[in-house]
């Protein structure tokens, strides 16, 4: 993997992940990552593995693109979009 990182761009991904970080913390997500790739030639363009400035209980030390996590974690995001895609998962209206 190679990296080639874009300061604006990791400075809007920052930004944008304080953003969000700030409404799921009402629902008891306190860590967020970002990794953006250039699906051509696999660069990574912008890299963000926790948020700094959360308290010390939440693990901001912890780097979440590299960190191990079971397959289920991985699944559900996939699997959610492919319900999205496929019309099988409607917003509630």
């Amino acid at each position: 993997m190679q990296l080639c990182i874009h300061l604006d761009l990791q400075q809007q991904v920052r930004n944008l992940a304080r953003q969000h970080q700030g409404r799921l913390a009402h629902n008891g997500i306190h860590n967020v990552a970002v990794l953006v790739l250039d699906t051509h030639s696999g660069e990574v363009l912008a890299y963000l593995g926790n948020l700094e400035g959360l308290a010390s209980e939440h693990s901001p030390g912890v780097d979440l693109v590299q960190a191990a996590r079971s397959p289920g974690s991985l699944l559900k995001p996939a699997l959610y979009a492919l319900a999205v895609d496929e019309g099988l998962a409607l917003p509630q209206e």
